[in-house]
């Protein structure tokens, strides 16, 4: 099952490269949040962080790129980006590219 929590360890949700970004109609209809790696490790992504429990969050375990720390946020209305790293902001315009 795609939601199955991963295995007790590191996760990306737990990562400073971690940008978590809500998707929907606006902050009070978040639909889903998906979850990127600003860096471009993680294969998977992105993918639907599910309440924060989906086994492709254990790639953290594997990711050379791992930086222990708090996620990033990004909400519907983008309020918060002022807040990114500017490799989050570089990573946000190579994905509207």
């Amino acid at each position: 099952m795609a939601h199955d929590s991963p295995a007790p360890g590191k996760s990306c949700n737990n990562c400073t490269n971690c940008l978590l970004i809500d998707e929907g109609w606006s902050n009070y209809t978040v639909e889903n949040t998906a979850v990127h790696c600003v860096l471009n490790q993680h294969p998977l992504t992105p993918y639907d962080n599910w309440y924060g429990h989906d086994w492709r969050s254990g790639f953290a375990d594997y990711c050379a790129h791992f930086t222990e720390g708090e996620a990033m946020t990004l909400d519907v209305d983008h309020k918060g980006l002022h807040l990114l790293t500017p490799v989050a902001l570089r990573f946000l315009e190579q994905d509207a590219a």
